[in-house]
């Protein structure tokens, strides 16, 4: 999770215990707040710190509710897309439903596919394959795998086909397709006039300056795009993930059924059919890193509440098995536990085995042959995820400890890390760039070499926006696309020394050294006499924490050690910290990770820490979780 963007706060002008640690202050925090709304003055100000100020943005905040969720028919081009759904539903259409490899694509496929089965279609979900085809659909698969040849219509002296036909009427793209403008052009031209496709997307537009919502063009065209960014989009919060886009067609097409169709299929979908859906959107908006503020908030609340509950047998399953039956699950056990195996089958493999969890399946299989399906494709993804971690640490580890590499150089001149290699796999280069951009603090982009041609992956850091970047050097490109921080890209190999020299002179004039410097944001200072229950529910009230919505990062300073112990061979140390004549249990996890460890006792450290409610044999107590710490050189020893 990342921290607070410094362009919402000013700095405290109070003396820093570390030069690299801020105090987040806000202006204007008013005292009259705290006798309106029943929460302390500690809980405002960390409100205030996310730039949640007033009595209805508070109330907003910690009563999320579906009530906040804003109008479909907000979306552009979303009438028009609902039109030509029920055209579909009423004429039984053959659709093909294209999606992405990544959780947010698979969450898509499948809502999708699972809203037009209650709805009497039989639709097909595609996942392109990450190593053969790459993200988002392209010409040729248009060509190659949706267009078919009426033999009927085959000259057999020439040979030649005089008519091409689609396998498919309508093409439904969901967490992809707003840049795929081959494609427009195509379906456009009119050289394929009996394909139409919809397309529910977040991601950043290019290309679409003339295709407005609501424009002639759009009403004509057979390329229908929902997606909140389009320009003069009139939909107040851009940053629904690819999955909640699909969940508000859904729901539009949904209030759009005939009464005729809603009673033929009403008991397929049930009287709260839509709040249903918010599980598995919840999933989506976690694993695909959007920020958890307005209406993202509360799809995220309510979704965790209903995953213990879900109506969806795969995913039950998938919570039984690695969450063992977790009551209050979090945004962590989503992020690093359930997405995680979700990814894992298009990384290792293919994508479709994931899809193949959460599909809900009617009358084609029993009951029985389902369950065991999933059973088995469970412990499969499991073995997945175990492969893509052990390959992403032997690249990590390749490219550390790699002496080709000067990466005092790299950070320090280049303010960027690029590489690219044959033997990486390019389905966990995101994952290690990642990694990399923890331990460098600069960008980082890797690329997988396949012949002539390169596909790599890119993150980066705050003060670096990555897709403006490479932008900047499109034309070297065959395709790109992505976010502020992060990235995907295909090019030639041919161009690839231009491209890193042209980005390497980017971040150079684009970053200092400041900025590469790792930053650590905190919201307030406090003692360990406010270290209690009252302030630990009141941080309960703040979750889910996430994007736009990090725990809370509080300073005490002069914390004396009474006792530390190392854990797991120096993984991880224990310490117990006295500060206000009170003694609070701390630990520092990832310890191998820093440069050194605290193992003295009876000296002194100022800390920025996490607070958590600890159950240990039966017993809730108050821990500390350590972010940082700044003490003199005698309290610490080198591991």
């Amino acid at each position: 999770m990342r921290g607070i963007k410094d362009s919402r706060f000013i700095r405290n002008k109070m003396p820093q215990s570390s030069q690299n640690w801020i105090c987040i202050q806000t202006k204007d925090l008013k005292d009259s707040l705290d006798q309106k709304i029943n929460c302390s003055s500690v809980l405002l100000q960390l409100l205030a710190n996310r730039n949640i100020n007033t009595e209805e943005e508070i109330n907003s905040f910690l009563n999320p509710s579906i009530k906040v969720l804003k109008s479909p028919a907000l979306l552009p081009n979303i009438d028009i897309a609902v039109r030509r759904l029920k055209k579909a539903i009423k004429a039984k259409e053959s659709v093909l439903i294209f999606g992405d490899y990544d959780t947010d694509g698979i969450v898509s496929s499948v809502l999708m596919f699972n809203f037009l089965k209650k709805a009497g279609l039989d639709p097909d979900i595609y996942i392109p394959d990450r190593f053969d085809e790459g993200y988002d659909i392209s010409l040729d698969f248009i060509r190659n795998k949706v267009l078919e040849s009426d033999s009927d219509f085959v000259n057999k002296s020439s040979k030649k086909v005089h008519h091409i036909r689609s396998k498919y009427s309508l093409i439904i793209c969901v967490d992809c397709g707003t840049n795929s403008n081959q494609v427009k052009d195509y379906i456009l031209s009119g050289k394929s006039s009996d394909i139409d496709i919809i397309v529910c997307d977040h991601h950043e537009p290019s290309g679409h300056e003339d295709f407005k919502p609501g424009s002639a063009s759009a009403l004509e065209n057979q390329y229908i795009i929902i997606n909140p960014k389009l320009p003069d989009s009139k939909y107040p919060f851009k940053n629904l993930s690819g999955a909640g886009v699909t969940f508000k067609f859904i729901f539009a097409a949904f209030k759009g059924l005939d009464a005729s169709m809603k009673s033929r299929f009403e008991k397929k979908f049930g009287k709260t059919y839509i709040r249903s859906l918010l599980d598995l959107v919840a999933i989506s908006t976690i694993a695909d890193l959007m920020p958890l503020v307005d209406e993202n908030r509360a799809i995220v609340c309510i979704g965790l509440k209903m995953l213990n509950k879900t109506e969806n047998y795969g995913l039950k399953k998938l919570v039984e098995k690695f969450l063992n039956d977790k009551k209050d699950i979090t945004t962590h056990d989503i992020g690093f536990i359930i997405a995680p195996r979700l990814n894992a089958a298009g990384r290792i493999k293919n994508a479709m085995d994931s899809v193949e969890i959460l599909k809900e399946e009617f009358e084609e299989k029993s009951e029985d042959t389902r369950k065991n399906e999933i059973s088995k494709i469970i412990d499969d993804l499991d073995l997945f995820n175990i492969e893509r971690q052990l390959i992403q640490k032997e690249i990590l580890k390749e490219i550390l400890e790699s002496k080709k590499y000067d990466f005092e150089r790299i950070v320090n001149d280049q303010k960027i890390f690029i590489s690219k290699s044959s033997e990486w796999n390019e389905g966990v280069l995101g994952v290690v760039a990642a990694n990399l951009v923890k331990k460098l603090n600069v960008p980082v982009i890797l690329f997988k070499e396949n012949k002539d041609k390169l596909k790599g992956s890119g993150r980066s850091i705050e003060k670096f926006d990555l897709l403006d970047s490479i932008s900047l050097l499109k034309d070297y490109f065959i395709k790109f696309g992505g976010h502020r921080q992060a990235c995907g890209i295909t090019m030639d190999i041919k161009k690839y020394e231009v491209f890193e020299q042209e980005l390497i002179k980017i971040a150079q004039n684009n970053l200092d050294d400041i900025d590469i410097r790792k930053h650590y944001y905190y919201d307030l200072e406090i003692d360990f006499s406010q270290v209690n229950e009252e302030l630990i529910s009141e941080l309960k009230r703040m979750e889910p924490f996430g994007i736009d919505n990090p725990k809370p990062v509080f300073l005490t300073k002069g914390c004396s050690i009474q006792e530390s112990r190392q854990l797991q061979n120096g993984k991880h140390v224990s310490l117990l910290l006295k500060n206000s004549n009170l003694i609070v249990k701390a630990i520092l996890f990832n310890a191998e990770d820093k440069k050194q460890v605290i193992i003295n006792t009876g000296n002194h450290i100022d800390i920025l820490f996490n607070i958590e409610e600890n159950n240990w044999n039966g017993k809730k107590e108050a821990r500390i979780v350590i972010v940082s710490f700044d003490s003199s050189p005698s309290t610490l020893i080198s591991i």
